[in-house]
């Protein structure tokens, strides 16, 4: 992104706010004049819903990745609808210019998968230590991103994960036969989801992994609370230095 791409979009999301363009729930709207965060850009740039990758369309004019834009996007369609706006104008202020923004990818990556961590006391005994293992190891790679690393991450997610299913199994036919499960659903749903969320993000898909994170499960706080706090870190991390 340059400087000159940086005052175009922030002049773009000052005037979608001013005139109340913004909306939630569709990219374009049928008037062909509101739309979300990344559907007003797209508008504003001519693209085509019916035609054009709008994300990606996006990205390409502003010199963004386009992580970023499907990022917006899912963090946008989350937030409370008295925050959108606003955040829509310092999400564009806060992105730095003549930088690669892949080192942030891996920063705000690692900050999602921390958070994770912090309900890990509340997952089921059995499964709690090789959940966020896997997770650290996921945080490892984010820290270090190497091919051995993310094949280390990958690893390490897919056994945890097998192990959860193995126990979501057992569960099942437990309790198909009268038994009391051992591991009921409430209790492996959490380091699931978790794992899962952490395994989004070393597969370069940050947006799956936060549309599984803001997703209300058990031991997770509210869905509106932890979007956010996406939206403020995003910011945080964009303030920051690069390196």
């Amino acid at each position: 992104m340059t400087p000159e791409q940086k005052t175009a979009r922030v002049a773009r999301a000052e005037d979608h706010r001013e005139k109340d363009r913004l909306i939630a729930g569709e990219y374009i709207a049928e008037d062909g004049v509101h739309g979300c965060s990344v559907g007003c850009d797209a508008i504003d740039i001519g693209a085509s819903w019916a035609y054009d990758n709008l994300h990606a369309t996006v990205a390409e004019h502003d010199g963004t990745p386009v992580w970023l834009e499907f990022l917006r996007d899912e963090i946008f369609e989350g937030l409370p609808p008295d925050r959108r706006a606003d955040w829509h104008v310092s999400l564009a202020k806060a992105l730095p210019v003549d930088v690669d923004f892949q080192p942030y990818y891996h920063r705000i990556s690692i900050r999602i998968c921390k958070r994770l961590l912090d309900k890990s006391d509340t997952w089921n005994e059995g499964i709690r230590l090789g959940a966020a293992g896997a997770i650290t190891v996921a945080i490892d790679y984010h820290k270090s991103p190497t091919r051995f690393s993310k094949k280390n991450a990958r690893v390490a997610i897919k056994n945890i994960r097998y192990a959860i299913l193995g126990d979501a199994w057992t569960a099942a036919e437990t309790a198909a036969h009268g038994i009391t499960p051992r591991v009921k659903r409430c209790d492996y749903k959490a380091p699931d989801d978790a794992v899962l969320c952490a395994e989004w993000t070393v597969n370069d898909t940050l947006e799956s992994a936060v549309w599984i994170f803001g997703e209300p499960k058990n031991g997770f706080p509210p869905r509106t609370d932890l979007y956010v706090w996406l939206s403020e870190m995003i910011i945080e991390e964009f303030q920051r230095d690069p390196s």
